[in-house]
């Protein structure tokens, strides 16, 4: 993971809530910085919090867990960083409004008005083109 990574997801995380309840009227049910057990209901990490909830662990505690840290950086590198490809593309605040955009509304919404932002057919898909024209914004 590369320090632009790093300063996104701390930028952008640090909005994200926890929810270790499930609130029948949330939509996303079970959350954890953002991440819903309703769309990722595979991601390992639930594994790790089923134990400390289990164990009446306080949330303070629950937030201490190196492991879990790590496993939640690994998800929004590899779901949103990587599949992007946002690495590839050279200015920082574009990243990061990329990355923040994608996590709130989806890959193929933050991907079409990154298009729409370089007068690009709005695909939703990442291409080079795509990475071409928001390079040549530097």
């Amino acid at each position: 993971m590369d320090n632009n990574f790093l300063s996104a997801y701390k930028d952008t995380v640090a909005d994200e809530g926890v929810t270790l309840k499930v609130d029948p009227n949330d939509r996303g049910k079970r959350t954890w910085k953002g991440i819903s057990q309703v769309m990722h209901p595979e991601w390992s990490g639930w594994a790790i919090l089923d134990f400390h909830i289990k164990a009446g662990h306080s949330l303070a505690i629950i937030k201490q867990n190196e492991t879990l840290e790590a496993m939640v950086q690994a998800f929004y590198y590899t779901e949103f960083w990587v599949k992007l490809r946002i690495n590839e593309v050279k200015t920082q605040a574009i990243q990061l409004k990329w990355f923040n955009t994608a996590i709130n509304v989806g890959l193929v919404p933050a991907t079409k008005f990154q298009q729409a932002s370089v007068n690009l057919p709005q695909t939703g898909k990442v291409d080079n083109q795509l990475i071409n024209s928001l390079n040549s914004l530097v």
